[in-house]
């Protein structure tokens, strides 16, 4: 059963949770962990692969076929292919149905013993994450990370308020030591408009506000960061003339190194 409740886990919600309450739970995860939020390049990584997680588990949640399989049977249940009909409607059709699909996998992997295959496949990559739910509101994550970028991370995230959410987040380098402290915060400021401000302690520190806006037909941000080393500004706007079709972009970026004299 704990398999078949790691989708929520990550998304921070309940098993029961509506469709209304997995977007919106969704878009708060999803703009906290954005890859583009994070300049250092460990942090930029864990966010990532975080980001990823998220959409993921959206996808299949907010699927409603994909989320009675997984309702059902976690993830083995999606990875071996079952698919529901159209005409189903009854809680126990679902549940023949599946049944009926389970079986025939079941066959297909006693017949798929007379062609054995197999192959290796070997990374030099370990992760490791512990994630604990202080409260419906709070909770701290450490993730460890060996092999080519050996890094230690602590984060807290801690909902303010109903449309205020905060961060901090301890990196530790175990190849050159490094420490980073970044504590993002972030504000929604209407439905499809979200406010930012970052603060970066460490090898290259900096603070910077940002703003975010997306809808159904454009996206836009901008960025001001102030840096021990430089100062940068940048902006970026998609239209979206036809759906599924992008024909309009506009990217500025704009970066200024301080002099140092000796």
């Amino acid at each position: 059963m704990e398999s078949r409740r790691e989708l929520y886990a990550i998304l921070n919600i309940p098993p029961e949770a509506s469709d209304e309450e997995i977007r919106k739970a969704y878009r708060q995860w999803a703009q906290i962990y954005h890859p583009d939020k994070y300049q250092d390049p460990q942090l930029k990584d864990v966010a990532t692969e975080n980001f990823q997680k998220i959409r993921d588990a959206y996808e299949i949640l907010s699927d409603e076929n994909k989320r009675l399989i997984y309702d059902v049977y976690g993830m083995e249940g999606l990875n071996s292919g079952y698919e529901l009909g159209t005409k189903l409607n009854k809680p126990e059709e679902i549940k023949e149905e599946l049944e009926r699909l389970r079986r025939r996998k079941e066959e297909e992997k006693i017949f798929a013993h007379f062609w054995p295959s197999g192959s290796l496949l070997a990374k030099f990559l370990f992760r490791t994450l512990l994630k604990h739910q202080i409260s419906p509101f709070a909770s701290i994550e450490l993730m460890a990370t060996a092999g080519l970028r050996a890094l230690v991370n602590v984060q807290a995230s801690r909902q303010l308020s109903q449309h205020s959410f905060a961060t901090s987040g301890l990196a530790i380098s175990l190849r050159d030591g490094s420490i980073n402290l970044s504590m993002p915060g972030l504000r929604q400021m209407s439905e499809t408009t979200v406010g930012s401000i970052k603060l970066v302690l460490g090898v290259e520190s900096s603070i910077s506000v940002g703003w975010q806006k997306k809808d159904e037909k454009t996206s836009a941000a901008g960025d001001l960061k102030f840096g021990t080393t430089s100062i940068g500004v940048s902006a970026h706007y998609t239209h979206h003339f036809l759906q599924g079709l992008m024909v309009g972009l506009l990217v500025v970026e704009w970066k200024v190194p301080f002099l140092s004299y000796h």
